[in-house]
């Protein structure tokens, strides 16, 4: 490119931080491996005060890259400008910060696994909407239904039994979500209010009583 002169380069390996020009930037945390870049950027006007950017491009972790990135400064004001001194430290702060966050994300999951590894013992909703969970997470179910269904863990298997609700009578939505209950007990002809978030609980009137256009308070946990 003219009027852009590379005035230093490394090989993109480890070696760049562990003997070159950007050694001083070794990380205690994550292992860094890129390649210092330092230009002069009006390299063809020679009468004008020299001015450069700095660069640093690696990835990490070195021996098993997850991340690239290339970090640039241009014309640093602070006096040094080789790419090892200005955009090298830069480069191992956004890394050491990004491998932290995705380290910290992973733990959680494990964690997460670990306590949550048990199947949900009990469960009521739309069939379509547990078919798309389940088949997202790859879980095995049996039992499909196009309408309502109540779901049960068996071993490794989820088992679907169909629910029948009569529009005259109170219905059980213990064990639902707030949008499913609400739609089922709207539907009966009741006025709705809850309290809590989660599943349903209980509710302030006992499934398979009449329904006369009362209220009804669901408890959700």
């Amino acid at each position: 490119m003219p009027g852009l002169k590379i005035l230093k380069e490394q090989k993109v390996d480890g070696g760049v931080i562990t003997k070159g020009t950007g050694k001083s930037i070794r990380s205690e945390n994550v292992s860094l491996a890129g390649k210092t870049g330092t230009a002069k950027t009006n390299y063809a006007n020679k009468n004008e005060y020299a001015r450069y950017n700095a660069s640093f491009c690696g990835y990490f972790p070195a021996e098993n890259p997850m991340y690239s990135l290339i970090i640039v400064v241009y014309e640093p004001k602070a006096g040094a400008y080789y790419g090892g001194a200005v955009a090298g430290p830069i480069f191992k702060s956004v890394a050491e910060k990004v491998y932290a966050l995705k380290t910290s994300q992973v733990r959680f999951l494990a964690d997460t696994i670990l306590v949550k590894s048990d199947f949900p013992a009990h469960s009521q909703g739309y069939s379509d909407d547990f078919n798309n969970i389940f088949d997202y997470l790859e879980m095995k179910y049996s039992g499909k239904s196009k309408d309502w269904v109540d779901v049960r863990s068996d071993n490794s298997v989820m088992k679907y039994s169909e629910v029948k609700f009569q529009k005259s009578l109170v219905p059980d939505v213990t064990g639902m979500g707030a949008r499913d209950a609400f739609y089922l007990l709207e539907n009966a002809g009741l006025r709705v209010r809850m309290e809590g978030a989660g599943k349903v609980k209980r509710q302030s009137i006992a499934p398979g009583a009449r329904v006369n256009g009362q209220s009804i308070l669901i408890y959700l946990n």
